[in-house]
């Protein structure tokens, strides 16, 4: 009836235009030629805009909340090489890291879970080489001709000979290669792999950047570097920045930084003592999840 009709369809009621009805005028919602075909009317309209809302809200979903960690008072070993951080804060918000410092120059928003870290050691998670995806050397002249060619990660170690001297690890150095040693697999006699320890403990002492070799025998890999007389400074890198730089992954990966994924690991004694306790983690946490925990 005309009290259910819209008041914009009532307005237009009447108009003309140079004698012509009112059909088709603009701003007449309800005005429609004689020729066309049935439209909605402005109710209609209303009520198919709130059903697509609703079932945009039902699609959707409520957004989930985001997590957000604060582990306080470890001892940070964070994977660049710098010196221990004692009474540490690392902020963690979802799969980030937020802020990284001591507890006295930190602040720790009100709304953080507080995780205690006070007598473990605050490292990045272990970053595996897949050293069977590298070019593979064990000389130093084939070490030469793939950096030469443009590889920036090498799998193997020299054991043709010793490394004497600061040109080949300078050169090395400088072009920022990292060599994943992968001492598992030397093959041959117990002086090829006593050689190729010798060697990349050298090599790591003058500054060339060590990974560590994946590949089914990580934790042979660890103590064979630990034999080598590696520093253990120089394995907790290899372990970690120097490995995400090797998998390409060093802008998101290897370090406790700000922006990076919460991708870390709380020991239970100082790999700095000896880097074996690499081994003794007692809790994980990746992209922001607790993983493992005692």
């Amino acid at each position: 009836g005309e009290g259910e009709r819209n008041p914009i369809d009532r307005r237009c009621d009447g108009i003309e235009l140079d004698g012509r009805p009112r059909h088709g005028i603009p701003g007449c919602f309800g005005a429609r030629s004689p020729h066309a075909s049935p439209g909605l009317s402005a109710r209609e309209m209303k009520l198919a805009l709130l059903t697509i809302s609703c079932l945009l809200v039902f699609a959707c979903g409520t957004p989930e909340k985001t997590s957000t960690i604060a582990i306080v008072g470890a001892v940070l070993i964070d994977g660049t090489g710098a010196p221990p951080v004692n009474d540490s804060v690392v902020l963690i918000a979802g799969s980030r890291i937020r802020a990284v410092g001591t507890r006295t120059a930190t602040p720790i928003p009100a709304a953080y879970q507080k995780v205690d870290g006070r007598g473990f050691y605050l490292l990045p998670a272990l970053q595996w080489v897949p050293a069977g995806q590298l070019p593979y050397v064990s000389t130093e002249r084939e070490l030469l001709q793939v950096v030469d060619a443009g590889s920036r990660a090498v799998a193997g170690m020299i054991t043709d000979k010793d490394v004497t001297g600061r040109e080949l690890a300078d050169r090395l150095h400088r072009l920022d290669v990292v060599i994943v040693p992968a001492l598992s697999r030397i093959q041959g006699s117990l002086a090829a792999l006593n050689r190729a320890k010798r060697n990349t403990a050298a090599l790591a002492r003058n500054g060339v950047r060590m990974g560590l070799a994946a590949g089914g025998a990580e934790q042979l890999e660890l103590e064979l570097l630990v034999e080598s007389g590696m520093p253990s400074s120089e394995i907790i890198r290899a372990a970690t920045s120097n490995g995400a730089l090797a998998a390409g992954r060093a802008t998101e990966a290897g370090t406790i930084e700000p922006g990076k994924y919460a991708d870390l690991m709380l020991l239970s004694a100082n790999p700095l003592d000896n880097a074996r306790n690499l081994r003794k983690v007692e809790k994980k946490m990746v992209r922001g999840e607790w993983t493992l925990a005692k």
